[in-house]
């Protein structure tokens, strides 16, 4: 076939053609660095002294040796500076994330007390300012700055075994965060760091409190939906009543304890044991994990020695370690962080948000909260605004 009637190459030929290019321009590059390196280790006077304080014969081996050893280094050791510096990065957005986590927790007191008509805020006038002003907790104006002692206490969580780190909550979700106290029903809406925070000073307590004006607003929302209802009551009774039978039976989940029951019920032996297996912790692939590899990656890239903890689960010792050693780094960076807060406030301004100015008068989601409020004041026959 003459060269004209060839096919063109397919992508992956080319791709193929690319990368062994890209190899031997690299180990053209590597060789020349590497004689560069061996003239001037062989003529450059300023070795002479160094020399001449070992064996002659070793030397000839060192001069053989060093240039590779060093552009391994200089490839290898640039990008393992490289992943440091992600990791420090890393760590210190962590750490800012951690920071404002002691705001939401003042915030989230605060919202306690206003709700029970214990304090007034001028930037707060309804419920939904509380989660407002927790989506902008970098900006919050009537909070007051963040102390040694609380960075000190948040150190003291972090450093706890009920830490958690990058978990995203609700902060500002007092009706689940209160039901689930109350109830003492676990810990899916309770942020380990509030718990940990009531327990130290007891401000748990605060979860005690009425709800009155949250209760006041929800008469006047629900009479905004059901002008012919007065009460959650009369309407929790009404939604019972107009279930019907089928309504009334539990939810078919393709997860959990009803799957469980399916599988028991109807599957043969060889299928109940391979969903035993699977479900098993320790019999998941490893490369799935992607807990355990985030983990393992800390570990790979820590700056000072990690010593596991003794666990007969290894998986368990790699994730103890990691979050140990991610709270020791964290616990550095707080102080310092609250050193430039500290600095930040003093010249006038805190965060680079988008917004410097928010105010909850910019957010369409409070207006509609507020207009049903005001339409059950009025449907109530009440003047339309918020003085109840």
């Amino acid at each position: 076939m003459s060269e004209e009637n060839k096919p063109p190459p397919s992508e992956e030929q080319q791709k193929l053609e690319k990368e062994y290019k890209e190899k031997q321009e690299k180990q053209k590059q590597e060789e020349k660095m590497r004689l560069e390196i061996e003239v001037d280790l062989r003529t450059n006077p300023r070795y002479k002294p160094f020399f001449e304080k070992f064996n002659p014969r070793s030397i000839e081996d060192f001069i053989r040796d060093y240039p590779a050893d060093k552009i391994r280094w200089l490839e290898l050791g640039s990008w393992r500076l490289q992943q440091n510096e992600k990791h420090s990065i890393n760590h210190y957005t962590m750490a800012e994330n951690c920071f404002f986590e002691i705001q939401q927790k003042k915030l989230f007191d605060l919202q306690c007390k206003w709700r029970a008509e214990q304090i007034t805020i001028k930037e707060v006038e309804i419920c939904f300012d509380f989660d407002y002003w927790g989506r902008h907790i970098k900006n919050c104006p009537f909070l007051p700055a963040v102390t040694t002692e609380e960075v000190e206490i948040y150190c003291q969580y972090l450093l706890s075994d009920n830490a958690e780190f990058d978990k995203w909550y609700e902060w500002q979700d007092y009706d689940n965060i209160k039901e689930e106290y109350q109830q003492d029903e676990g810990q899916f809406y309770m942020p380990e760091w509030y718990d940990f925070h009531n327990s130290r000073t007891g401000a748990g307590m605060l979860l005690m409190l009425p709800n009155i004006r949250g209760e006041k607003e929800d008469f006047y929302t629900e009479l905004h939906f059901n002008p012919q209802r007065k009460s959650r009551k009369e309407i929790e009774e009404a939604y019972e009543a107009a279930k019907s039978e089928d309504d009334k039976k539990p939810w078919l989940s393709s997860h959990g304890e009803t799957l469980e029951e399916f599988i028991e019920t109807f599957e043969p032996r060889h299928v109940i044991n391979s969903y035993n297996a699977y479900q098993k912790k320790g019999w998941q692939m490893f490369f799935d994990d992607e807990e355990l590899q985030d983990a393992i990656e800390t570990l790979l890239n820590a700056t000072r020695q990690i010593i596991l903890p003794f666990n007969t689960d290894w998986r368990e010792a790699i994730l103890k370690a990691a979050a140990r050693y991610d709270a020791e780094m964290l616990c550095e960076i707080l102080p310092r962080m609250h050193e430039e807060y500290l600095q930040k406030m003093e010249l006038g301004f805190i965060t680079e948000d988008m917004e410097p100015e928010p105010h909850p008068l910019k957010d369409s989601t409070r207006g509609i909260w507020m207009e049903n409020i005001l339409h059950g004041r009025e449907l109530n026959a009440e003047p339309r605004n918020l003085n109840f």
